[in-house]
């Protein structure tokens, strides 16, 4: 009798110790973040700096159209995580999404606007703060043209150098949908009771300059798609070619 109570405490004891166990966590949160950088440090809005012919440049404006965001675990299950925003390089941007726990090898998204939510669409069909409404949009919808702009990359440079006469306009306004484009990029997070940082890198240098074309702000420095598509072209390349993916510091 003696023998099977003390069979029954130690069980539960053990029933005990093992409810007192932390769980493992189902799910937890990723920050999907957003930075510009030039030439290594932060581009900050209304700054100068030097372009890759050695002449002045101030950015006033980069915004940029980003969709279809999702993330993917080492088992190749794909997690959606946002639809579409838009990202002003003015202010800092960031999303907080709860994703199911475990580990991870990619991210993907567009830049852009997906085809079906782009051209002959009507921004009143949104409320007028969304992203793709009449005020959400910010400039980013072309009513002559009937769709959104996907990019937008504007300033102004001196050409003769002179950084305090700088009233050379560039402006790069990419849209049209033969110009989206989804992306992957493979980078290793966990996803657990702590949050995890994950940023999408804009190296801004490079949407002038890369591996195998350059532009020169004297000659080719305004488009808006459908009046140089073959600048919009070349802009793009460039564009593609600096975005990076990475776990945040």
């Amino acid at each position: 009798m003696m023998k099977h109570v003390m069979m029954l405490a130690l069980a539960a004891a053990m029933i005990t110790f093992i409810g007192c166990e932390d769980p493992e966590p189902i799910e937890g949160t990723l920050r999907l973040g957003a930075k510009a950088m030039y030439d290594g440090n932060s581009m900050i809005i209304g700054d100068v700096y030097t372009d890759n012919n050695d002449r002045p440049i101030n950015i006033e404006q980069f915004r940029t159209y980003i969709s279809s965001m999702k993330a993917v675990k080492d088992d190749g299950t794909i997690v959606h995580i946002k639809a579409i925003d838009q990202i002003n390089f003015a202010e800092s941007w960031f999303f907080d999404a709860t994703l199911p726990a475990g580990d991870y090898s990619a991210i993907t998204f567009g830049i852009g606007v997906p085809e079906s939510i782009n051209a002959d669409q009507d921004p009143a069909q949104y409320p007028n703060d969304h992203v793709l409404g009449f005020t959400g949009n910010n400039g980013m919808f072309w009513s002559w043209n009937s769709g959104y702009i996907f990019t937008k990359f504007e300033g102004k440079t001196a050409l003769d150098g002179d950084e305090n006469s700088m009233t050379d306009p560039y402006a790069f306004h990419v849209g049209t949908d033969n110009f989206y484009e989804e992306f992957t990029f493979n980078v290793d997070f966990e996803i657990d009771e702590a949050r995890t940082d994950v940023d999408i890198i804009f190296n801004c240098e490079q949407f002038l300059e890369g591996t195998d074309d350059s532009i020169d702000l004297a000659t080719d420095n305004i488009t808006h798609t459908a009046d140089n598509i073959p600048l919009a072209e070349r802009f793009m390349a460039l564009f593609r070619d600096g975005i990076n993916v990475e776990l945040a510091n």
